[in-house]
């Protein structure tokens, strides 16, 4: 990196959002990869909270699920001495579907 472009570059990374995409087909463990970024990021110390979209609500259903079973076999493994603990994951409904 050229001199002096790291310093004017870091302060735009310290106020963005940091955007992961992934896609396939059918069958490809997009979830699964979808759920092991969202951990790995909230795994961060400076990271409070992780957001997570699909295009469908079976996809984020499968999703949440997917980052519950995978956080909470982690905190499992590692639970001996570890820091790490499974995740709270919330699914959010609309307003109107949560109270109908």
């Amino acid at each position: 990196m050229a001199l002096g472009v790291r310093d004017r570059f870091k302060p735009y990374l310290d106020h963005i959002v940091l955007g992961i995409a992934i896609s396939g087909f059918s069958g490809s463990d997009n979830t699964y990869q979808l759920a092991l970024c969202a951990l790995l990021t909230h795994a961060h110390p400076d990271i409070s909270a992780v957001y997570v979209s699909g295009p469908t609500n079976a996809a984020v259903n499968k999703t949440a699920d997917s980052i519950h079973d995978l956080g909470e076999g982690t905190a499992q493994h590692l639970s001996a001495g570890s820091v790490f603990h499974s995740p709270l994951v919330v699914r959010e409904f609309s307003l109107r579907t949560e109270v109908e």
